[in-house]
C-alpha cells in the first residue's frame, strides 16, 4: 500500500507540475515534498485551484476508479487465493473477516460536483 499511495501522489505532482507551468501565473516557483507542494505568496490561488483540479481529476474518474477496484481484487485473489469471495464482497482466512467495500456505491453516489471541486473549503488545508 505505501508504494500504492506514493503513486498516487506521483500523479498528482506529475499533473500539478503541468498544470502549474502551463497555466495563469508567469512566475514559475513550484516546491513539493511528497504531497505537500508550496509557492510564493501570489501564486498560492493558483496553486489551489489547480490542486483542486488535480485531486478532482485523479479521485473522480469512473473508469480509473473501477480499474483500481478490479486490480484491487486481483490482488486479494492472488495473496489469499480461494479465501475472497467476489460475489458477496468477504475476505475470510484463519486470521480475518472482512467485506470488500462495493465501488459501486460510492460510483453511484450523487454528488454536487461543482461543490465539491470547487467550492470546499476542507479540499485544500
Amino acid at each position: 500500500m505505501p508504494n500504492f499511495v506514493h503513486s498516487l501522489d506521483s500523479a498528482a505532482l506529475a499533473l500539478l507540475g503541468d498544470f502549474y507551468y502551463n497555466g495563469k501565473s508567469d512566475e514559475k516557483s513550484l516546491y513539493a515534498i511528497h504531497d505537500c507542494f508550496a509557492v510564493t505568496a501570489n501564486n498560492v490561488e493558483n496553486l489551489i485551484e489547480y490542486l483542486r483540479f488535480v485531486y478532482s481529476k485523479i479521485y473522480s474518474d469512473k473508469i480509473y476508479l473501477r480499474e483500481l477496484d478490479q486490480q484491487i481484487k486481483s490482488y486479494i485473489k492472488s495473496v489469499y487465493k480461494e479465501s475472497f469471495n467476489e460475489k458477496t464482497g468477504y475476505i475470510k482466512t484463519d486470521d480475518i473477516e472482512l467485506e470488500f467495500p462495493n465501488i459501486e456505491y460510492v460510483l453511484d453516489t450523487d454528488l454536487d460536483a461543482k461543490k465539491f471541486k470547487y467550492d470546499s473549503a476542507y479540499l485544500i488545508h
